[in-house]
Order: C-alpha cells, then structure tokens, then sequence
C-alpha cells in the first residue's frame, strides 16, 4: 500500500491560512516552514518545524494523503482515552456521534467536544496512531512522534480516499522555532511496527512484571467498609491465592476530592488496612481520582479559584455521577494551591498510610480544553509528568486517561472501558456513548490494545467475574472475560468474594495460577469475531472469541486440538461452533506420535507440563511450580505403546483408531 501527499494547510488563530502543494520550505511574514524527510528500515519519517517571526497562536495544522485504489480490510482506531472503544473498523460500517441526551453528561470523557462527528459510512478518526489493515496480516502503521506537545489525529475517509493528518495545535503560543509535526508511516509486521514507535517516542520501559489482585469496585461499589475490605482480605489469603495486590477502591472518603478525609465506615483509618494488607505479604492499593472534586467536597466549597473555568469563567463541569452527589468538576494542575494540596495527598497516603500502589482514575478532566498557551495534549503530558513526580517510585495504575501520555509515566495502564454486570449497557450502547460500562468493549479493547503491553505500560484489562450473585452474566460470557484478561492482560483482578465460591468456581479461579505470559500472539479479525494464535514456550494454541449476538462457525486447521474448557479432543479440518459471547482455548496436539494432548488445571491446557521422560511402561512428567489445582494429563501415544504409570499414578487407556490417549491425576 502506498500513500501520496496531496496538499497541506497551517492556520494561525488571527485568521492567516497557508497551503501548500509539496514538501520544501515555506516562507511567509509570519513564520516559515521546514520539512525534513527521512527513511529509516521499512518506514518514513517526516517532521515539519516552524519558524516564527513573532509570537504566534496556533489553531491548525493539517496533512492531506489520498489512498486511491489501494486494497485493505478496513482502518484501526484507537480511541480517545482508556474506556473508548478501540478496534479495526471496515469500510461500511461508521462511528456514531453521541446521543444529545448523554452529550452534556460526558462532553469531556472523550473527543466528543472537540472532534465531529459526522455518522458517515466510511469515515473514522484515530488518536495518536493508526493503521490500514492490509491483507496477509501486515498493518500499514501510522503514528505521532512528537505527543507531548499535541495529538496527532488521523482520519480516513474511504469516501474520498483520503487521508488526513492533523496535529491538534489549537491554543499553542510559541515564540521560538518548534517542532510543529512528527510523524512515521510504512508497512511491517505489527510488533515491529509498535516497537519502532515507542522508539521514537523515547520512554521509559516498565519495570514492573504481570500480577494478580484484587479491587473492591465491581463488587461492592462505593458501599465499602472496613469489615467488607477485611473479610476479602481474609477470603484471599484463606485459599492461599497468590495475588500481588490488594486495592481499596471509591468508598472510603468523605467526598470525592476530600481525599484525606475519611468516612466513619472506616474507623480505624487507612493506615491500620495498609498495615494489614503488608501483614500478608500483599501490596496494598487505594484509588484516587486526584484531578476532580464534587460539588459537596471542602474543595469545591472553600476552593472555587482550584476549578477549572472556560473561556466564560463557568465552572466546567467534567461529568454526572449520583454517588458523588451529582456533577462534578475538574482542578487546574497549574494552579499553586491545587498543587500544594496534591503533594500532601500523596505524601499521606503513601508515606504515612503507607500504601505502595494508586489507582489514579478519571484523569482525562485535566485537559478538556486548550488554556495557558498549551494544547489539550499538552496539558494532559504535563499532569502526568506532575503525578509521576508526586508519586515516585511506588506504583501508579493510570485509568480514565489518554494513552500516549500515561506511557512511561504509569506503571500499569487501563486499556479499555469497565466491565459491567450484564454483557453490555444497553442505553448507554443505543446513545453511542464509546466509554460505557461494557463487556462487549472491554474485551474488545483488551484484544485490540494487546500490542501496546510492555512497552510505555502493563496493560489492566479490568476485571474478570466469576461468582453467581450481583451479576447476569451467563457461564460463557464470564470465561469469556477471564480469557481475555489472562490471555491479553498483564493485570489481572477480581472483585469477587471467594468466601462465596463453589468448588467449580474456586478451581476455575486457581486455574490462571501460575501467570503465564504467551508469545508470538497474532490476531484476526472479523467486526467483533477474534481468531488469535501464540504459544505459551513450545506449545502451540488457537484461540476463539465470538463477541457477536449470534452464534458463529469457524474453520479449524488440519491436526488435533484439546478444548481446556470442555476437556475433549476436536479433529481439524472441521467447522467449530461457538454460541454467542462464546470463547475457547485450544492446544495444538499436532501431528507427532507422542505428545502431551491436554490436561486439566491450568487456563492454557499442557502450559502445566515442563518435561516428560518415557521409562519402561511408566512416564515421568514435570510440572511448572506455582500450579494451584491438582492436574489430570493426556497424553497421544502410538498404539503399540504400553503405559501404566504417570508419576506412579494408575492409568486409563483411551482407545483411539491411530492412537491411545492416557490419561491419569498427577
């Protein structure tokens, strides 16, 4: 696939517009232009300074490409911030504008303000990067270099055949020569593709590891206590679950804002349930949303100069929540007091409470516009440079927050909207709000965002639900949800009391143990069907998620599968049906004679399996360490094969016609 710059525009807030047809300098009274082109492996880099000759306010800036005649499967959006839904969209489908009824209510949770949605079939719009899906697999990769002073905004029209790329300048004062656009394009394999951007982009890679814990949200809600965080805690550690963290979610202040005033649900404090926590060799976790404040906070009362204001100096109201009491409001991070204010916060809960991770939530409210001569990305780099400087380092779980900032400045980052308790939220689906609460999204996201784990962040899937009550979810769609989290995510919760789990849940929970990361993961989609590949060291798997309201077949390859969730063989070559929200996991079998052919106790099936010696008539098999559940194997074997042990465990003989399965509880 190829691109052809078309023509480009620059235009100043004062009214001054410039075009221009090619790539060399472009000089006027106000400013000059300098494009630098430069090719570096499989892809172009292009960067455009700008040279003012006086101070100038920027509002534009705009490349125009045309992709004329050139075949591809459809345009990959990443969405505005965490929640918003992110996938390849195919050329007829389209992204509807939000309903009139929620607008006021989340405005300023995504690009509703600021970006227009048109409802047109073939028009779609990316944050940050992009790229064309091109038959065989291989993306045609687009991406913003220079994120820290504005977002880059692609837009493909398949329409026109065009494709434009904006850099969000509007607001930006400068007075010195800056570098005004910075950006790559050009086809490779997807994880080079990602790898050559955050190159680019000049961060810091994460030095945290994939981990398991608990959060109280999904469960509880606000309606937290200190006995309810307790009686988990117990829960947990009674089972001998071995999570890494243990996070008190929103519940525990007075008011949202108030962060250091804590309600009477909590009469020991925060500090006495950090000690706790640590007493289990647990990492504790609280949730802060530090950039907002409700209007029944001391903040909002005492502080009015904190809130932000627009251009009317109104009070900007960020969003509606009835559990905080109605609308609430952003803070101004330049302002002093809110500054001071948030260095004490964090000074408390982390050094004196002592808790070692924060969730930081709902940060998108630090710039839902332009102001201070800064863009709205601007302005978001610029509060989380101050959150990481604030919280040093211990660990920061970013959410609610635009990605491209959050990288290199969080340690885990969630990747997709929250989960919500029926498989999706229907009004908030029919109002096209893209940051709902929402099964169908967040697996979705978790899929489409995987590539983006390990280089700025550790992606949070959010959580998976497994117990029978508070929830209508059905048993597919919650191991749906499961799968995904372990198989994509590297943070993998549950707000779930175990004390209320059967023994079939509890087995199903213990079956992620230990972690396992895959690799080589490759995915195909088709709107909301996923077919994913990986292996997990030398054992190959085929994985299905069929998200759609309907129930699908799909062609397996030639050779031998073992369904974990099922416990059966499947023969290739043959369609496999999954019901609607329906996923599974499989391990290639293949065709060697003598093979691990499944097993039950793990989520991958055979990942439990470190060697295996044939001796005699008895086989020796090594498992991993960490495995929590007792492990039943199956093992092909040719026919003139006589087994009667594993691990001096009695076998049964499945008879087979070209081969024998033996199977045994080791």
């Amino acid at each position: 696939m190829e691109i052809n710059f078309v023509n480009g525009n620059i235009l100043l807030n004062n009214g001054n517009t410039v075009d221009f047809h090619s790539f060399e300098t472009i000089e006027n009274i106000d400013f000059k232009l300098v494009f630098n082109t430069e090719t570096i492996g499989n892809f172009n880099k292009i960067s455009i300074e700008i040279h003012p000759n006086k101070k100038l306010k920027l509002s534009n800036f705009s490349l125009n490409y045309s992709f004329k005649n050139q075949e591809n499967n459809g345009f990959y959006c990443n969405g505005f911030q965490s929640w918003t839904d992110t996938r390849v969209f195919e050329k007829d489908e389209k992204i509807g504008r939000i309903s009139r009824l929620f607008k006021p209510i989340c405005k300023f949770y995504s690009d509703y303000n600021t970006y227009n949605y048109t409802e047109k079939k073939g028009l779609f719009h990316s944050w940050n990067y992009a790229f064309f899906q091109l038959e065989g697999g291989k993306p045609f990769f687009l991406a913003g270099i220079n994120e820290t002073d504005a977002y880059t905004l692609f837009e493909a029209d398949y329409g026109t055949e065009q494709l434009k790329i904006t850099k969000c300048i509007d607001g930006w004062e400068i007075s010195s020569p800056t570098l005004l656009m910075d950006f790559f394009y050009g086809i490779d394999i997807e994880r080079k593709c990602y790898d050559q951007f955050y190159t680019f982009l000049n961060r810091p890679y994460p030095k945290v590891d994939q981990a398991a814990g608990w959060t109280s949200w999904y469960h509880y809600y606000e309606k937290i206590s200190e006995a309810i965080v307790i009686e988990n805690l117990e829960a947990i550690t009674a089972k001998e679950i071995p999570i890494s963290f243990f996070q008190i979610d929103d519940g525990f202040q007075e008011k949202t804002g108030d962060w250091l005033q804590i309600n009477k649900k909590f009469p020991h404090g925060m500090k006495y349930l950090a000690d706790k926590i640590k007493e289990k060799n647990i990492q504790p976790g609280i949730w802060l949303a530090p950039f907002i404040c409700s209007k029944k906070s001391e903040i909002y009362k005492n502080h009015p100069d904190w809130i932000l204001k627009d251009e009317k100096g109104k009070l900007i109201k960020m969003g509606f929540n009835p559990a905080w009491d109605g609308w609430f409001y952003g803070l101004d991070i330049y302002h002093e007091g809110v500054i001071e204010y948030l260095k004490n916060v964090f000074k408390t809960v982390l050094d004196e409470w002592g808790f070692e991770l924060v969730k930081l939530d709902f940060l998108f409210a630090a710039a839902p516009l332009p102001r201070a001569g800064k863009t709205m990305g601007k302005i978001m780099d610029d509060a989380m440079v101050f959150l990481r400087t604030l919280v040093g380092d211990k660990l920061i779980l970013g959410c609610g927050v635009p990605l491209i900032p959050s990288m290199g400045r969080v340690d885990y980052c969630r990747i997709g909207p929250d989960i919500h308790l029926k498989w999706d939220f229907t009004l908030l689906k029919w109002g096209n709000n893209r940051e709902r609460p929402s099964n169908l999204n967040a697996i979705g996201n978790t899929i489409n965002r995987s590539a983006l784990s390990h280089r700025g962040f550790l992606n949070d899937p959010d959580v998976f639900i497994l117990r029978k009550e508070k929830n209508k979810l059905n048993f597919e769609e919650k191991y749906s949800l499961l799968l995904a989290n372990v198989l994509f995510g590297d943070l993998i919760f549950t707000s779930d009391n175990l004390n209320t789990y059967d023994e079939e849940m509890l087995f199903l929970f213990k079956s992620i143990f230990p972690l396992q990361k895959p690799q080589d993961l490759k995915i195909n989609a088709t709107k909301n069907l996923y077919k994913c590949t990986f292996r997990i060291k030398e054992r190959q798997y085929l994985s299905f998620f069929n998200l759609t309201d309907t129930t699908k077949r799909v062609k397996l390859p030639s050779g031998l599968f073992f369904d974990g969730k099922k416990g059966v063989l499947i023969q290739g070559k043959q369609m496999h049906e999954l019901k609607k929200h329906e996923s599974c996991c499989l391990l290639n079998v293949g065709y060697n004679p003598f093979a691990i052919s499944g097993t039950k106790g793990h989520l991958f099936p055979g990942c439990e399996v470190e060697n295996i010696y044939l001796i005699d008539d008895a086989l020796q098999i090594d498992l991993i360490p960490g495995l929590l559940n007792p492990i039943t194997v199956y093992v092909k074997t040719p026919k003139e094969y006589q087994i009667e042990f594993i691990n001096g465990n009695s076998v049964q003989t499945i008879q087979k016609k070209e081969f024998n399965i033996i199977k045994a509880s080791i």
